[in-house]
């Protein structure tokens, strides 16, 4: 009876041996199922990681982003900067420099402020030019008058070169000159009134053999072909 019951509880003992191997295998298998289907649930967890991502930071690094920031740095920022640096200021500095030339609006300014007439005063002290002469004549009514300027027809170039202007209007004050009359030497006179470019009068000496200064024309024509052809010119002071 005790063999028996040896054998009982070996068989039970064996029995539960073998029931414990195999609860045990299965738990094994369990777990290495488990863990199969979990490396896989990892790997498709970290693949979206690596796929969707790395395109989204991709797309914006190569996309319109990269035109946007180019294209303000060559756009038309640069051409409205030289713009300006080419337009029309450059012919308004150049206008200026051609407006003041005339010495003829000069002499107009200052023949509007002459009087109409003027009454001479005859001083002969340090003039140079021969007694009872045309020239001596002027030379003593105008002070400001060269002593050198030679016979009446060489005194537009030599009040010119002095810096006296030349015309062809008649002043009272300025000086007179025929360059043809006088038998090729000329004739000159100070003119004391003035009505008209036709219409004038002189203080002269030399004229009509009178060696004295004096007013022997009155009002008279100073372009009449009658005083060497009419050509007359005006020196002012």
């Amino acid at each position: 009876a005790q063999a028996q019951a040896e054998a009982q509880a070996q068989a039970e003992s064996v029995a539960q041996a073998q029931a414990a191997v195999q609860n045990g295998t299965a738990t094994t298998d369990t777990t290495t199922d488990t863990s199969a289907q979990d490396s896989s649930a990892d790997s498709s967890a970290q693949a979206p990681a690596q796929q969707a991502p790395a395109q989204q930071a991709s797309t914006p690094a190569q996309s319109a982003p990269a035109q946007q920031a180019s294209a303000p740095a060559q756009s038309a920022p640069a051409q409205q900067a030289s713009a300006p640096a080419q337009s029309a200021p450059a012919q308004q500095a150049s206008a200026p420099a051609q407006a003041a030339k005339p010495a003829t609006t000069n002499n107009s300014s200052s023949s509007a402020a002459k009087p109409s007439t003027v009454t001479p005063t005859q001083n002969t002290a340090g003039n140079t030019y021969p007694v009872g002469q045309c020239t001596w004549g002027v030379k003593s009514l105008a002070s400001w008058v060269g002593n050198y300027w030679g016979n009446a027809n060489q005194w537009i170039a030599s009040a010119q070169a002095a810096g006296h202007s030349v015309g062809t209007t008649p002043q009272a004050g300025a000086v007179a000159v025929w360059p043809y009359d006088g038998g090729g030497y000329g004739h000159v006179a100070y003119v004391t009134a003035v009505q008209s470019s036709t219409n004038i009068q002189v203080m002269e000496a030399n004229y009509a053999g009178n060696s004295s200064i004096g007013n022997y024309r009155g009002w008279f024509n100073p372009t009449s072909s009658t005083w060497g052809g009419g050509t007359v010119y005006y020196i002012y002071q």
